[in-house]
């Protein structure tokens, strides 16, 4: 929603809407909303496990071996399970260097911004993947005088390309926020007034920081060091297309092994290992793991980038349509953006990047021409309706058949 507070103070006027004042927030709500849905779809899954058999433990684990496996519970009691398969979803925790005095107060981690009962007047945000963007453009969007500092020349994180990071960073700064690329962060540290991160000669003053340069694999303290799983230089867990580890009848899934670290790939992983443990067929593609950065505007994508094919020399076809063409678009005074198609030769979709409103839910066609081995020609010829955003990917499609019509 916060979004919305932007486009109340700086957008509504061009509609003929006017409100009285700054339209502000009352961060004390809003954390309460936020606590209050976390508490309802938290207990909504509890009940579906329930529903479904399945017994859910709240307790702190230790593998003793793979076939013992201790549970302490919250009251203090222990309990031992005796599983034929074990498998390990424990996913990731906060990191940050230890030399920056992270409190989750002044200077904090996602999990710490997560609670704050009050906007800061300015933050700096150490590290511009997707959570130092989306937490950032957040804070922007409800007022903050927002910078954010990453090592790398462009925004987005490695999953984005590199084009589409320079196009984000520029809608940014035209909104006000400031970056900082290229330089490593030397220091960290709280001031009397907040928070002082040096840069090289330069020094941000800011109210408080966020800390957003990555996380770390959650694999220790419950024995895992007992069951000898062969690991990756980079720390994670070597698995085979079936997510079985180098321990027979041990498996892994999620953030904890290779591929993108998202709730949406670890959910598919979750469900494929299952089902082929219980003798069933799975559908499961992690070649079409699509992914979205929730910041205004949205950033989506799904399989190939422009980049990936020109590292690969790939030959292939390209279109893309701008949403200062799309009616729906400039009908909702949210024309930024693009939607793009990156095809083999032959017109078989092998990516998709959108720029724009909703694009996560947009990107759901090209993820599915994707997995589907679908040409072109299925999006490009089929009706969609007006006017819609979708009319975006439309065009997009058409342009590669040469048969676009709206630019």
């Amino acid at each position: 929603m916060s979004h919305k507070v932007y486009e109340a103070n700086h957008e509504f006027e061009n509609f003929g809407i006017k409100v009285p004042g700054d339209v502000t927030v009352d961060m004390a709500l809003a954390q309460q909303k936020k606590n209050d849905i976390l508490e309802e779809l938290s207990s909504g899954i509890e009940d579906l496990i329930e529903r479904a058999g399945g017994d859910l433990v709240h307790g702190t684990a230790i593998i003793n071996s793979k076939n013992d496996i201790s549970v302490t519970l919250e009251d203090g009691k222990t309990i031992t399970y005796n599983p034929k398969n074990l498998l390990i979803a424990t996913g990731t925790d906060k990191w940050f260097p230890k030399t920056f005095p992270v409190d989750e107060e002044i200077i904090a981690t996602s999990q710490g911004v997560l609670n704050w009962k009050e906007i800061p007047k300015t933050l700096t945000v150490v590290g511009g993947g997707i959570i130092g963007l989306e937490l950032g453009s957040i804070f922007h969007s409800l007022g903050s005088k927002v910078t954010i500092v990453d090592m790398a020349p462009t925004i987005g994180g490695p999953s984005v390309d590199p084009s589409i990071g320079r196009f984000m960073q520029d809608i940014l700064e035209k909104r006000g926020m400031e970056f900082v690329l290229g330089k490593g962060v030397d220091s960290c540290t709280k001031t009397e007034n907040g928070v002082e991160v040096v840069i090289g000669d330069q020094k941000l003053q800011s109210e408080r920081a966020l800390i957003a340069i990555g996380r770390r694999l959650h694999l220790d303290g419950f024995g895992l060091e007992k069951l000898n799983l062969k690991r990756l230089k980079n720390g994670l867990i070597e698995v085979n297309d079936r997510f079985e580890t180098s321990e027979k009848n041990v498996y892994a899934i999620g953030d904890i092994v290779p591929g993108p670290q998202l709730a949406q790939k670890a959910e598919e992983e979750g469900i494929a290992c299952v089902e082929m443990l219980a003798g069933l067929e799975s559908s499961y593609n992690p070649n079409v793991i699509p992914s979205v950065i929730y910041t205004n505007p949205e950033i989506a994508t799904v399989g190939l980038t422009e980049n990936n094919a020109a590292k690969q020399a790939l030959k292939i076809k390209v279109g893309m349509f701008p949403y200062s063409a799309n009616s729906r678009a400039r009908i909702i005074c949210d024309p930024t953006g693009f939607v793009k198609f990156v095809c083999g030769e032959d017109g078989t979709v092998l990516g998709m990047q959108i720029v724009g409103p909703n694009a996560g839910e947009a990107i759901m066609e090209g993820a599915i021409a994707i997995r589907n081995k679908l040409k072109i020609d299925a999006i490009a010829e089929t009706c969609h309706p007006h006017p819609t955003l979708s009319e975006a990917v439309l065009e997009a499609a058409k342009t590669i058949i040469s048969k676009t019509i709206h630019i």
